[in-house]
């Protein structure tokens, strides 16, 4: 992780990178801004307000009732409470690798033993991207702190063929199925 600082208007500020070249381009990008008057600052806002914010008036507005639902439990018992006291200014990508680290080892919110699945992981991990865009694009975040982040891989499923005698009785109870 590359920390990259400068200073504005006499507050210095630290911004978080996964390479040299990211860091660099970011710099010039504000320094660009500064110059031109055109430079904001992330926002003070806590995140555990944006989240609320956001599902209020861009999630609920925008995908089905399923989804806000899932957006919902991820973001207000998984991420809220780990990190909702940060302000989006200062939430860095490190933050984010460490909820997920946590979550992989511990993380059940039902107070059961072991860490959330993988597929539960990339569900909220999603619901954090998708949540956090938008505050790049309202220019609350100077940009999104989920990228980089790294999740362990899904590991695909064992399939199970049928033999040619389990399937020629397979279709002979669907044949003389009436509901077939």
């Amino acid at each position: 992780m590359i920390e990259a600082r400068y200073w504005h208007e006499g507050k210095r500020y630290s911004l978080y990178f996964k390479n040299f070249e990211d860091a660099e381009n970011s710099l010039d990008l504000i320094y660009a801004n500064i110059k031109n008057d055109l430079h904001r600052e992330g926002s003070a806002m806590l995140l555990q307000d944006w989240i609320k914010e956001w599902l209020r008036t861009y999630a609920k507005s925008s995908v089905r009732f399923a989804t806000l639902k899932t957006y919902e439990t991820y973001l207000t018992k998984h991420v809220a409470p780990a990190l909702g006291n940060k302000t989006l200014r200062s939430l860095a990508p490190d933050d984010v690798q460490k909820l997920f680290n946590d979550k992989a080892v511990g993380g059940r919110p039902d107070g059961n033993e072991g860490g959330l699945s993988v597929k539960s992981m990339r569900n909220m991990r999603n619901a954090m991207n998708v949540c956090f865009k938008q505050a790049v694009y309202n220019e609350l975040m100077l940009r999104n702190p989920i990228e980089g982040v790294k999740l362990k891989k899904l590991e695909p499923k064992d399939m199970r063929v049928l033999s040619e005698r389990e399937m020629e009785i397979l279709m002979r109870i669907c044949m003389q199925s009436e509901t077939f």
